[in-house]
């Protein structure tokens, strides 16, 4: 779906540096894992790359270091039509690094070390409110300052952008930036960090409550394999609230991304003029496909490449 409309990521740009396991150590345990990978990651840079790729007009703000993974990083953007103008460098810190293990059964353990990432600012922001303001989507995520989101998120609102935060990693935030958000977006487990429960479909009604109490507009809570379901509070229709988005079924290889894949297809047909309960639909395909392909970006289908999955040909294994 072709949007001619500016969607925009601000937050992280990584590189990711995985390694394929048996199953993964207990603490004090040293494992032999499989052949190590280097690839372009980040949660933002993730969710640009997919966004792009389905042929959204994508620009992304962020920070790397004045590094060989920085370049990496850049170029991979630019080689998927991505607008890198709002990346700036610094020589404060290395580009920010992520480490992946990836077991048997294709679930991963991340950890973090955010690096430049750290250092995108809310001068960065300012640098580029002009381009905020005029955006029809704005992408947030939390593995840059949360002070920076926050001043992301009130000039995106003030330009009348639908504004999408991943709540992702996990961390506490005030009201305001919930308020702010037209559409919460965030996993099972963050899910019930933020609510202190979890989520099952017996509690799915205490979900919608907690959520609503907290100021959520909309919320959609990816379930993996399960799909999705979105929690409406302000629906139009009393009588459908929430709604279950299933996702197709696929043999997965590799999970690393597939969130971000979601919230980019997610992004890109919500600028697109869909509906959220369509954008969702199509968003659980694009992740589908990303989990049979190894890597974050590297996963990632172009709009042609969707079109047999979507007609039902579940062979999307690139070469």
């Amino acid at each position: 779906m072709i949007s001619s409309h500016l969607l925009v990521m601000l937050g992280s740009l990584n590189a990711d540096i995985s390694v394929n396991v048996e199953t993964f150590p207990e603490p004090g345990e040293t494992i032999t894992g499989g052949d190590s990978s280097l690839r372009p990651g980040g949660k933002s840079a993730n969710q640009a790359v997919c966004a792009s790729l389905l042929g959204a007009n994508v620009a992304i703000f962020g920070t790397v270091g004045m590094d060989s993974n920085g370049d990496m990083l850049l170029e991979n953007l630019r080689q998927a039509g991505v607008d890198v103008n709002g990346i700036a460098r610094t020589y404060l810190a290395p580009t920010g690094t992520a480490m992946i293990t990836v077991d048997r059964n294709a679930e991963n353990t991340i950890v973090v070390s955010p690096g430049a990432n750290a250092h995108t600012t809310e001068t960065l922001v300012s640098a580029n409110a002009t381009i905020l303001r005029a955006a029809r989507v704005v992408c947030l995520a939390l593995e840059v300052p949360v002070s920076t989101v926050l001043a992301a998120a009130r000039l995106a609102h003030a330009g009348g952008a639908t504004t999408i935060l991943n709540l992702s990693p996990f961390e506490q935030i005030g009201p305001e930036l919930i308020r702010l958000a037209d559409i919460l977006l965030l996993n099972e487990g963050e899910l019930e960090s933020l609510l202190g429960f979890p989520y099952h479909p017996d509690t799915a009604e205490q979900v919608l409550a907690a959520l609503s109490h907290l100021g959520a507009s909309q919320t959609i809570v990816t379930l993996g394999s399960a799909g999705a379901v979105i929690f409406d509070s302000n629906a139009t229709d009393p009588t459908t609230p929430i709604t279950h988005v299933p996702a197709p079924s696929v043999a997965a290889v590799d999970t690393i991304g597939c969130g971000d894949a979601f919230t980019g297809a997610l992004a890109t047909e919500i600028a697109a003029g869909q509906s959220t309960a369509r954008a969702a639909k199509k968003a659980t395909h694009v992740a589908a496909v990303a989990a049979t392909r190894h890597g974050a970006q590297s996963s990632y289908p172009t709009w042609q490449e969707l079109q047999p999955f979507l007609n039902g040909n579940r062979q999307t294994e690139k070469c």
